[in-house]
């Protein structure tokens, strides 16, 4: 059997159709992108937090405490004395003749100078008693306060009484009492004149504010 020339040569031609398609194909074929990617590094970021404290200090200021007053700083002083149905009340002020604040707290012991009439004056043995007629002698020894440059603001009551008792054909005239006062350790002499019968007996008060001298 013969094999057509024009098969054969038909072959040739398609072999070539094919090789021109794929070189067709490969020359519409895309070459693949490269993409570059840049990569920036930076710096670490410090974040500084600040923290800001606030302390706040409160102050109290506590008042001053006066120290004792000393026998130095001291002054008595006789106020007016007032009297009634046989009762005599003598109220004596203390003073502060210092620069400095002090403080007094407590009772003072009082003894008297006189004389019964015509005797010669001396030191009378007086009987001292806490008690007495008036508000002024229920009041406790407490701590106060004597402002400075010779300000009045405290004393105490001396109360006594000039009807004759025990027999008593005259009672003692006081001139004078020496007066020792709380937390002291010296007398101060005060000039007084009053009746003290009894003996004499006197009635003294604690170191009180001056508005508690006035007798009830």
């Amino acid at each position: 059997m013969r094999t057509s020339k024009s098969v054969v040569a038909a072959v040739p031609a398609a072999i070539l159709g094919l090789a021109v398609i794929v070189a067709g194909c490969s020359n519409n074929v895309t070459p693949p992108s490269t993409t570059t990617t840049t990569t920036t590094t930076l710096p670490p970021t410090t974040t500084s937090s600040s923290t800001t404290s606030t302390s706040t200090t409160t102050s109290t200021t506590q008042p001053a405490v006066a120290t004792s007053c000393t026998v130095g700083q001291l002054k008595l002083v006789a106020l007016q004395g007032t009297g009634a149905a046989g009762t005599i009340y003598n109220p004596v002020e203390v003073v502060n003749t210092s620069a400095t604040a002090c403080s007094l707290d407590g009772r003072p012991v009082v003894s008297l100078t006189g004389a019964v009439q015509g005797a010669k004056e001396g030191k009378l043995p007086t009987t001292v008693q806490s008690t007495g007629e008036g508000s002024t002698f229920s009041m406790s020894p407490s701590q106060l306060t004597l402002p400075p440059n010779g300000v009045g603001t405290v004393g105490f009551l001396v109360q006594s009484s000039d009807v004759p008792s025990d027999g008593e054909q005259t009672c003692p005239v006081v001139s004078s009492m020496s007066v020792t006062l709380p937390g002291t350790n010296s007398a101060l002499s005060v000039p007084e004149t009053f009746t003290a019968c009894g003996g004499p007996t006197i009635s003294v008060s604690a170191i009180v504010k001056a508005s508690a001298l006035q007798t009830d």
